[in-house]
């Protein structure tokens, strides 16, 4: 009995460390690390880039802005009250209806627009079918936003988890959750469970296991083509954009295999366990959802640091917009002084700074 209290003591502490400190430090990083991540590849897609390389980049910054919108969501369920009485309606009541909703849908959408990335260069790289219309940015656009609208839509049930009731009490308002339509109805959940583990990662995993085995044959025959390519600048160039790029994926795949999908099993396998009604004490899985829920975020919040480790062409294009915005932060007294004749120090300096872009630029 003792030592079952000492775990259970532990156990609390450790929930309470990793829900107060550990998540919302990660779910942090993720939003600033994805909006640092949006702006680089947003500056990369204006450039003139190779139509596979900016196609490639569009589905990253799909996949930075659902992360982001992930971090976001847990950040804000971790700090709201969890309840099922509310004093009126407040941002609290309103987390604790619809946070489900946005998570679940933000870890499909990531899970779908990762498959079809991983689709989309093996595809353009093994030329296996005419994808020169399957390589255009308005069809990678096109698809990006068909996958957005279609796991909303196919998520949307979880909105219709909790059901609101009024209670007048005095000169209050006082709102009770109750179960809503959709664990009412066990037919219709039961549906949707099934729907939403195959097609949101069933068939991922199988998709994905088989891009990246490809990918990784294809990163071994880019290594060995670059070796053979070296006295060809350009054609060395573009070999090893493709190579980062592919490595790139490669390891965004094997961190979805690590860190993302043991939570969605677990996930799955609870949601059955409870329409088999069977005498399980969940309470025992709690900790185990926690640690996976922990993984998620450390997925969604860390493919900034992985960019920043492996694309070369990354690191370039944050520096050039740290520069740049360094340039444009000196005080506007610098560029009054100077004369067509003698140029001041400041003038050098701002001259100077534009050069250093350029050749970045050109880099």
């Amino acid at each position: 009995m003792k030592i079952c209290n000492f775990l259970h003591s532990h156990s609390m502490d450790l929930q309470y460390v990793i829900k107060w400190i550990l998540i919302p430090v990660l779910c942090i990083m993720g939003i600033v690390g994805n909006l640092l991540s949006c702006s680089v590849f947003l500056y990369r897609i204006s450039e003139k880039i190779d139509v596979i390389e900016k196609g490639s980049t569009i589905c990253m910054m799909a996949l930075s802005v659902s992360d982001l919108s992930f971090c976001v969501t847990t950040l804000c369920s971790t700090f709201h009250e969890s309840d099922i009485i509310y004093r009126g309606r407040s941002f609290s009541l309103y987390v604790q209806m619809y946070s489900l909703f946005l998570q679940n849908s933000g870890i499909k959408i990531s899970t779908s627009i990762t498959t079809y990335l991983a689709i989309y260069r093996h595809f353009a790289i093994s030329r296996v079918i005419d994808t020169n219309r399957f390589v255009q940015t308005k069809y990678v656009v096109c698809s990006m936003i068909i996958i957005f609208v279609t796991w909303i839509l196919l998520m949307l049930p979880y909105i219709w988890i909790w059901d609101q009731q009024l209670i007048q009490c005095e000169d209050s308002l006082y709102i009770m959750l109750t179960s809503g339509y959709f664990i009412r109805n066990q037919i219709f959940h039961t549906t949707l469970t099934y729907i939403h583990a195959i097609f949101g990662f069933f068939f991922p995993v199988c998709i994905l296991a088989y891009c990246n085995m490809k990918l990784i044959a294809t990163v071994r025959a880019s290594t060995h083509r670059a070796n053979l390519t070296r006295q060809n600048s350009s054609a060395s160039h573009r070999h090893c954009m493709q190579l980062r790029m592919n490595i790139t994926l490669m390891l965004i795949v094997c961190a979805y295999f690590c860190l993302v999908l043991p939570g969605e099993v677990l996930v799955f396998v609870v949601d059955i366990l409870k329409e088999l009604n069977m005498n399980t004490e969940f309470k025992t899985l709690d900790l185990a959802l926690l640690f996976c829920n922990v993984l998620q975020v450390i997925d969604m919040a860390f493919n900034f640091g992985l960019y920043c480790c492996v694309n070369t062409q990354f690191r370039q294009t944050l520096k050039l917009l740290s520069n740049n915005m360094t340039c444009k932060a000196r005080p506007t007294q610098l560029a009054r002084r100077p004369t067509l004749t003698q140029p001041t120090e400041q003038t050098t300096q701002l001259n100077s700074c534009n050069s250093l872009l350029y050749e970045e630029t050109a880099l």
